[in-house]
């Protein structure tokens, strides 16, 4: 069984984690591979925006993914405690176990349930967002902004009454169909 997960990894790994396109002729860099950055984030949060380049993305990723797991885990472990407590109370009426009734057990267990899935609720949103991230930051790991984007001004046409040329700033707008 192994041998053949091995073989299939091999297989599919080359087409996937292919690193790069060869567009280096067009941009001055490589562009990166959408589906391999969505794979890599999808395996190991944090992974893809490690491999688009942005590198203090990846550890807030990884961090807030795993502190919101942590916090689940926190919750179910309190959750399954007071679930037993529960049963247990719940299987001997009469009797108060720790002082308490089972109706607080109850309300305790409830609690800690519901918390517990609101969290897990959060590492699937974070899972989902750092893949959604991985792909966008592929997609404009080419994208060229080293362009000048100033604003200079120009000169405006004589002025008729006086003749001089007073500089000014022009709007062009263009619409093509």
């Amino acid at each position: 069984m192994s041998n053949r997960l091995i073989l299939l990894f091999l297989l599919i790994s080359g087409p996937v984690f292919a690193q790069t396109t060869n567009d280096t002729l067009f941009t001055g860099q490589e562009s990166k591979s959408p589906g391999g950055a969505m794979l890599r984030s999808a395996i190991l949060p944090g992974w893809g925006q490690i491999y688009t380049g942005s590198y203090l993305k990846a550890p807030l990723v990884l961090g807030t993914f795993a502190t919101f797991g942590g916090i689940a885990w926190w919750y179910h472990d309190r959750y399954t405690k007071y679930q037993t407590l529960t049963k247990e109370a719940y299987a001997a009426p009469d009797q108060e176990l720790e002082g308490r009734p089972a109706t607080l057990y109850r309300a305790y267990r409830e609690f800690y349930r519901d918390e517990r899935d609101r969290y897990l609720f959060y590492v699937f949103l974070t899972y989902m967002v750092n893949i959604a991230d991985a792909y966008v930051e592929a997609h404009l790991a080419d994208f060229d902004v080293s362009g000048d984007l100033s604003v200079k001004p120009l000169n405006s046409p004589p002025d008729r009454e006086s003749g001089l040329q007073t500089p000014g700033y022009q709007l062009t707008w263009s619409l093509t169909f």
